[in-house]
Protein backbone atom coordinates (compact mmCIF):
# COMPACT_ATOMS: atom_id res chain seq x y z
CA UNK A 1 0.00 0.00 0.00
CA UNK A 2 1.50 3.35 -1.02
CA UNK A 3 0.14 6.63 0.25
CA UNK A 4 1.07 9.92 -1.42
CA UNK A 5 0.53 13.34 0.12
CA UNK A 6 2.40 16.59 -0.56
CA UNK A 7 5.67 14.98 -1.53
CA UNK A 8 5.43 12.21 1.05
CA UNK A 9 5.23 8.51 0.26
CA UNK A 10 4.33 6.14 3.05
CA UNK A 11 5.03 2.51 2.34
CA UNK A 12 2.94 0.45 4.72
CA UNK A 13 2.97 -3.23 3.80
CA UNK A 14 0.69 -5.24 6.01
CA UNK A 15 -0.56 -8.74 6.34
CA UNK A 16 -4.14 -9.05 7.61
CA UNK A 17 -3.82 -5.75 9.44
CA UNK A 18 -0.44 -6.52 11.04
CA UNK A 19 2.95 -5.22 10.06
CA UNK A 20 5.21 -7.81 8.49
CA UNK A 21 7.99 -8.29 11.07
CA UNK A 22 11.26 -6.81 9.88
CA UNK A 23 9.63 -5.30 6.78
CA UNK A 24 11.95 -7.30 4.51
CA UNK A 25 12.73 -5.76 1.17
CA UNK A 26 10.65 -8.38 -0.66
CA UNK A 27 7.59 -7.26 1.27
CA UNK A 28 7.53 -3.70 0.00
CA UNK A 29 9.52 -3.72 -3.25
CA UNK A 30 6.58 -5.09 -5.21
CA UNK A 31 4.33 -2.16 -4.28
CA UNK A 32 6.48 0.39 -6.09
CA UNK A 33 5.18 1.73 -9.34
CA UNK A 34 7.23 3.60 -11.92
CA UNK A 35 5.85 7.00 -11.02
CA UNK A 36 6.74 6.42 -7.35
CA UNK A 37 10.34 5.77 -8.32
CA UNK A 38 10.39 8.85 -10.52
CA UNK A 39 9.17 11.01 -7.63
CA UNK A 40 11.97 9.72 -5.43
CA UNK A 41 14.61 9.88 -8.16
CA UNK A 42 13.76 13.52 -8.84
CA UNK A 43 13.77 14.33 -5.08
CA UNK A 44 10.10 15.20 -5.09
CA UNK A 45 9.12 12.72 -2.40
CA UNK A 46 10.25 11.14 0.82
CA UNK A 47 10.19 7.43 1.48
CA UNK A 48 9.01 6.59 4.99
CA UNK A 49 9.27 2.98 6.09
CA UNK A 50 7.71 1.67 9.24
CA UNK A 51 9.75 -1.25 10.53
CA UNK A 52 7.68 -2.13 13.55
CA UNK A 53 5.73 -4.92 15.14
CA UNK A 54 3.40 -5.07 18.11
CA UNK A 55 5.57 -7.70 19.81
CA UNK A 56 9.20 -6.57 20.24
CA UNK A 57 10.26 -10.16 20.92
CA UNK A 58 9.37 -10.89 17.28
CA UNK A 59 11.41 -7.92 16.12
CA UNK A 60 14.93 -9.15 16.82
CA UNK A 61 17.33 -6.99 14.88
CA UNK A 62 18.52 -8.79 11.78
CA UNK A 63 20.47 -6.58 9.41
CA UNK A 64 20.93 -9.18 6.69
CA UNK A 65 18.38 -7.38 4.57
CA UNK A 66 19.99 -3.94 4.96
CA UNK A 67 22.51 -4.58 2.20
CA UNK A 68 19.67 -5.57 -0.15
CA UNK A 69 17.76 -2.47 0.84
CA UNK A 70 20.76 -0.20 0.25
CA UNK A 71 21.37 -1.94 -3.08
CA UNK A 72 17.75 -1.27 -4.07
CA UNK A 73 18.24 2.44 -3.36
CA UNK A 74 21.51 2.46 -5.31
CA UNK A 75 20.11 0.58 -8.31
CA UNK A 76 17.13 2.94 -8.52
CA UNK A 77 19.18 6.10 -7.93
CA UNK A 78 17.28 7.03 -4.77
CA UNK A 79 19.21 9.28 -2.40
CA UNK A 80 19.62 7.77 1.04
CA UNK A 81 18.88 11.06 2.81
CA UNK A 82 15.31 10.89 1.49
CA UNK A 83 14.60 7.66 3.35
CA UNK A 84 13.21 7.69 6.87
CA UNK A 85 12.92 4.45 8.85
CA UNK A 86 10.79 4.51 12.00
CA UNK A 87 11.56 1.68 14.38
CA UNK A 88 9.96 0.62 17.65
CA UNK A 89 13.27 0.31 19.45
CA UNK A 90 15.22 2.96 21.35
CA UNK A 91 18.50 1.19 20.50
CA UNK A 92 17.89 0.64 16.79
CA UNK A 93 19.57 3.82 15.54
CA UNK A 94 22.82 2.91 17.28
CA UNK A 95 22.64 -0.72 16.14
CA UNK A 96 22.05 0.37 12.54
CA UNK A 97 24.99 2.78 12.54
CA UNK A 98 27.24 0.24 14.25
CA UNK A 99 26.34 -2.29 11.57
CA UNK A 100 27.02 0.20 8.76
CA UNK A 101 30.40 1.02 10.34
CA UNK A 102 31.23 -2.68 10.55
CA UNK A 103 30.51 -3.43 6.88
CA UNK A 104 31.76 -0.10 5.54
CA UNK A 105 28.43 1.43 4.46
CA UNK A 106 28.99 5.16 4.13
CA UNK A 107 25.60 6.29 2.82
CA UNK A 108 22.85 5.78 5.36
CA UNK A 109 19.14 6.26 5.86
CA UNK A 110 17.63 8.47 8.53
CA UNK A 111 16.78 6.48 11.66
CA UNK A 112 15.94 8.96 14.42
CA UNK A 113 16.12 8.25 18.12
CA UNK A 114 12.66 8.76 19.54
CA UNK A 115 12.45 11.14 22.50
CA UNK A 116 11.48 9.43 25.71
CA UNK A 117 8.59 11.79 26.38
CA UNK A 118 6.71 10.21 23.52
CA UNK A 119 6.76 6.90 25.37
CA UNK A 120 6.31 4.94 22.15
CA UNK A 121 7.01 5.90 18.58
CA UNK A 122 4.10 5.58 16.19
CA UNK A 123 3.73 2.11 14.76
CA UNK A 124 1.61 0.69 12.02
CA UNK A 125 -1.27 -1.62 12.78
CA UNK A 126 -3.71 -1.80 9.90
CA UNK A 127 -4.88 1.75 9.24
CA UNK A 128 -3.75 3.18 12.58
CA UNK A 129 -0.51 4.99 11.77
CA UNK A 130 0.02 7.31 14.70
CA UNK A 131 -1.40 5.49 17.71
CA UNK A 132 0.77 6.00 20.78
CA UNK A 133 0.61 4.72 24.33
CA UNK A 134 1.57 8.14 25.63
CA UNK A 135 -2.15 8.95 25.60
CA UNK A 136 -2.66 6.21 28.21
CA UNK A 137 -0.57 8.01 30.77
CA UNK A 138 -2.94 10.73 31.85
CA UNK A 139 -6.23 12.51 31.26
CA UNK A 140 -7.71 15.84 32.32
CA UNK A 141 -9.06 14.20 35.48
CA UNK A 142 -5.65 13.06 36.65
CA UNK A 143 -6.13 9.42 35.71
CA UNK A 144 -4.64 7.47 32.86
CA UNK A 145 -6.93 5.53 30.56
CA UNK A 146 -6.38 2.39 32.63
CA UNK A 147 -7.73 4.08 35.74
CA UNK A 148 -4.42 4.81 37.48
CA UNK A 149 -4.54 7.96 39.55
CA UNK A 150 -1.80 10.54 39.65
CA UNK A 151 -0.63 11.39 43.15
CA UNK A 152 -0.31 15.11 43.83
CA UNK A 153 2.92 16.41 45.36
CA UNK A 154 1.25 17.58 48.56
CA UNK A 155 -0.15 14.11 49.29
CA UNK A 156 3.25 12.56 48.63
CA UNK A 157 5.01 14.95 50.99
CA UNK A 158 2.38 14.47 53.69
CA UNK A 159 2.91 10.72 53.53
CA UNK A 160 6.65 10.81 54.18
CA UNK A 161 6.46 10.74 57.98
CA UNK A 162 4.16 7.71 58.01
CA UNK A 163 5.10 4.04 57.70
CA UNK A 164 3.65 2.32 54.65
CA UNK A 165 1.66 -0.91 54.93
CA UNK A 166 3.42 -2.85 52.13
CA UNK A 167 6.96 -3.20 50.88
CA UNK A 168 6.10 -3.88 47.22
CA UNK A 169 3.52 -2.90 44.62
CA UNK A 170 3.27 -4.82 41.36
CA UNK A 171 0.49 -4.73 38.76
CA UNK A 172 0.50 -7.72 36.41
CA UNK A 173 -2.15 -8.43 33.85
CA UNK A 174 -2.13 -11.38 31.46
CA UNK A 175 0.12 -14.36 31.88
CA UNK A 176 3.64 -14.14 30.45
CA UNK A 177 6.63 -16.19 31.53
CA UNK A 178 8.50 -13.33 33.22
CA UNK A 179 5.40 -12.50 35.27
CA UNK A 180 5.09 -16.15 36.21
CA UNK A 181 8.73 -16.05 37.29
CA UNK A 182 8.17 -12.91 39.35
CA UNK A 183 5.07 -14.42 41.00
CA UNK A 184 7.10 -17.48 41.98
CA UNK A 185 9.77 -15.22 43.50
CA UNK A 186 7.17 -13.43 45.62
CA UNK A 187 5.43 -16.65 46.71
CA UNK A 188 8.51 -18.77 47.35
CA UNK A 189 10.15 -16.07 49.45
CA UNK A 190 7.03 -15.44 51.55
CA UNK A 191 6.69 -11.86 50.35
CA UNK A 192 3.06 -11.92 49.27
CA UNK A 193 1.89 -10.56 52.63
CA UNK A 194 4.32 -7.68 52.20
CA UNK A 195 2.99 -6.86 48.73
CA UNK A 196 0.15 -5.33 46.83
CA UNK A 197 0.41 -7.84 43.99
CA UNK A 198 -1.98 -8.54 41.13
CA UNK A 199 -1.74 -11.26 38.52
CA UNK A 200 -4.90 -11.60 36.45
CA UNK A 201 -3.62 -14.20 34.02
CA UNK A 202 -6.11 -13.50 31.24
CA UNK A 203 -4.19 -15.51 28.68
CA UNK A 204 -1.08 -17.64 28.54
CA UNK A 205 1.93 -18.26 26.38
CA UNK A 206 3.47 -20.34 29.15
CA UNK A 207 3.52 -24.15 28.81
CA UNK A 208 0.83 -25.76 30.96
CA UNK A 209 3.44 -27.77 32.87
CA UNK A 210 5.07 -24.51 34.01
CA UNK A 211 1.89 -22.52 34.59
CA UNK A 212 0.96 -21.03 37.95
CA UNK A 213 -2.68 -21.76 38.67
CA UNK A 214 -3.61 -18.88 40.98
CA UNK A 215 -4.97 -15.55 39.87
CA UNK A 216 -4.84 -12.77 42.44
CA UNK A 217 -6.03 -9.20 42.38
CA UNK A 218 -5.48 -6.02 44.39
CA UNK A 219 -8.28 -4.30 46.24
CA UNK A 220 -8.46 -0.97 44.43
CA UNK A 221 -11.56 0.26 46.26
CA UNK A 222 -9.52 3.09 47.82
CA UNK A 223 -8.02 4.00 44.45
CA UNK A 224 -4.62 3.29 42.95
CA UNK A 225 -3.23 6.44 44.57
CA UNK A 226 -3.72 4.77 47.96
CA UNK A 227 -1.68 1.79 46.75
CA UNK A 228 1.24 3.96 45.61
CA UNK A 229 1.22 6.02 48.80
CA UNK A 230 1.14 2.89 50.96
CA UNK A 231 3.94 0.87 49.40
CA UNK A 232 7.69 1.45 49.17
CA UNK A 233 8.92 -0.14 45.95
CA UNK A 234 7.34 -0.88 42.60
CA UNK A 235 8.21 -4.07 40.74
CA UNK A 236 7.36 -3.14 37.17
CA UNK A 237 6.91 -5.89 34.60
CA UNK A 238 7.16 -4.56 31.08
CA UNK A 239 5.53 -6.25 28.11
CA UNK A 240 8.81 -7.57 26.73
CA UNK A 241 12.01 -8.82 28.39
CA UNK A 242 13.96 -9.99 25.33
CA UNK A 243 17.33 -8.62 24.28
CA UNK A 244 15.89 -7.52 20.92
CA UNK A 245 15.96 -3.82 21.78
CA UNK A 246 14.48 -1.42 24.33
CA UNK A 247 10.75 -0.91 24.47
CA UNK A 248 8.75 1.24 26.91
CA UNK A 249 5.02 1.14 27.47
CA UNK A 250 3.02 3.22 29.93
CA UNK A 251 3.93 0.74 32.67
CA UNK A 252 7.40 2.10 33.40
CA UNK A 253 6.07 5.65 33.73
CA UNK A 254 3.42 4.85 36.34
CA UNK A 255 5.88 4.66 39.26
CA UNK A 256 7.69 7.71 37.88
CA UNK A 257 4.44 9.67 37.88
CA UNK A 258 3.58 8.43 41.38
CA UNK A 259 6.85 9.05 43.26
CA UNK A 260 7.91 5.44 43.61
CA UNK A 261 11.28 3.73 43.12
CA UNK A 262 11.12 0.65 40.95
CA UNK A 263 12.81 -2.55 39.92
CA UNK A 264 12.21 -2.98 36.19
CA UNK A 265 11.62 -6.43 34.74
CA UNK A 266 12.10 -5.47 31.11
CA UNK A 267 14.65 -5.33 28.30
CA UNK A 268 18.33 -5.14 29.23
CA UNK A 269 19.70 -1.57 29.10
CA UNK A 270 16.26 -0.08 29.77
CA UNK A 271 17.50 1.86 32.80
CA UNK A 272 20.44 3.23 30.83
CA UNK A 273 18.01 4.60 28.21
CA UNK A 274 15.92 6.26 30.93
CA UNK A 275 19.06 7.89 32.33
CA UNK A 276 20.04 9.03 28.85
CA UNK A 277 16.86 11.10 28.69
CA UNK A 278 17.41 12.68 32.09
CA UNK A 279 15.62 10.37 34.50
CA UNK A 280 17.48 9.25 37.59
CA UNK A 281 17.42 5.61 38.62
CA UNK A 282 18.05 4.22 42.08
CA UNK A 283 21.61 2.99 42.50
CA UNK A 284 23.05 2.57 45.15
CA UNK A 285 19.70 2.14 46.93
CA UNK A 286 18.90 -0.62 44.43
CA UNK A 287 21.59 -2.77 42.85
CA UNK A 288 20.84 -2.06 39.20
CA UNK A 289 23.60 -4.22 37.73
CA UNK A 290 20.80 -6.48 36.44
CA UNK A 291 20.11 -3.88 33.74
CA UNK A 292 23.36 -4.75 31.95
CA UNK A 293 22.79 -8.51 32.00
CA UNK A 294 21.61 -9.78 28.61
CA UNK A 295 20.89 -13.36 29.67
CA UNK A 296 17.28 -13.47 30.89
CA UNK A 297 17.75 -16.19 33.53
CA UNK A 298 20.78 -14.49 35.03
CA UNK A 299 19.00 -11.13 34.98
CA UNK A 300 15.97 -12.56 36.77
CA UNK A 301 18.20 -14.14 39.42
CA UNK A 302 19.85 -10.77 40.05
CA UNK A 303 16.41 -9.18 40.32
CA UNK A 304 15.30 -11.93 42.70
CA UNK A 305 18.31 -11.32 44.94
CA UNK A 306 17.49 -7.64 45.15
CA UNK A 307 13.81 -8.28 45.89
CA UNK A 308 14.81 -10.68 48.68
CA UNK A 309 17.27 -8.14 50.10
CA UNK A 310 14.73 -5.33 50.16
CA UNK A 311 11.99 -7.64 51.41
CA UNK A 312 14.21 -8.67 54.30
CA UNK A 313 14.54 -5.16 55.69
CA UNK A 314 12.83 -4.10 58.86
CA UNK A 315 10.06 -1.52 58.61
CA UNK A 316 12.39 1.18 59.97
CA UNK A 317 15.11 0.19 57.50
CA UNK A 318 12.91 0.26 54.42
CA UNK A 319 11.32 3.54 55.49
CA UNK A 320 14.75 5.18 55.81
CA UNK A 321 15.75 3.53 52.52
CA UNK A 322 12.73 5.13 50.83
CA UNK A 323 13.35 8.57 52.36
CA UNK A 324 16.85 8.49 50.93
CA UNK A 325 15.36 8.57 47.41
CA UNK A 326 12.85 11.40 47.84
CA UNK A 327 14.92 13.88 45.81
CA UNK A 328 15.24 11.33 42.98
CA UNK A 329 11.50 10.67 43.01
CA UNK A 330 10.70 14.39 42.86
CA UNK A 331 13.20 14.93 40.06
CA UNK A 332 11.67 12.16 37.94
CA UNK A 333 8.12 13.40 38.43
CA UNK A 334 9.15 16.97 37.60
CA UNK A 335 11.03 15.87 34.47
CA UNK A 336 8.08 13.83 33.26
CA UNK A 337 5.74 16.80 33.72
CA UNK A 338 8.14 19.09 31.87
CA UNK A 339 8.22 16.65 28.98
CA UNK A 340 4.46 16.39 29.13
CA UNK A 341 4.05 20.16 29.02
CA UNK A 342 6.36 20.49 26.03
CA UNK A 343 3.77 18.81 23.85
CA UNK A 344 0.35 17.95 25.14
CA UNK A 345 -0.91 14.42 24.71
CA UNK A 346 -3.27 15.74 22.07
CA UNK A 347 -0.66 17.02 19.63
CA UNK A 348 2.66 15.37 20.57
CA UNK A 349 2.38 12.51 18.10
CA UNK A 350 1.58 14.75 15.16
CA UNK A 351 4.18 17.29 16.27
CA UNK A 352 7.02 14.83 16.42
CA UNK A 353 6.16 13.02 13.21
CA UNK A 354 5.60 16.27 11.33
CA UNK A 355 8.82 17.76 12.71
CA UNK A 356 10.85 14.91 11.22
CA UNK A 357 9.00 15.10 7.90
CA UNK A 358 9.46 18.87 7.62
CA UNK A 359 13.18 18.52 8.22
CA UNK A 360 13.38 15.98 5.41
CA UNK A 361 11.09 17.97 3.09
CA UNK A 362 13.50 20.88 3.36
CA UNK A 363 15.93 18.71 1.37
CA UNK A 364 13.55 18.42 -1.59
Amino acid sequence: MVHESEGLILITPDNNGKVIPGLRVQAWKSVFEEHHLKLLQSRRAILVLFEMNLDPSQHKTDFNYIEDFHQFLYDNRIDYDLVLVLVWDFLYSKKYNDYCDKVGMIKRCNIPEFPINFDLPPYVNGNNYYWMLATKLTSDKGNDNDGHERIILEDFENSLDKFKSKFFLSFNNHEIKHRDDLFKIIIENNLIEKSFFSYLKLKSDTPKSQRIQESISIDESNGTGFLYLNSYCNITTETDVSDCGVYFSEKVFRPIINFQPFILVGNPLSLSILRKYGFKTFSPFIDESYDKEVDYNKRMKMIENEIIRIGGMSLNEIHDWFLGMVDILKHNRKLFEEMEMEHSIYDRQDFYFNKIIKEMQSKL
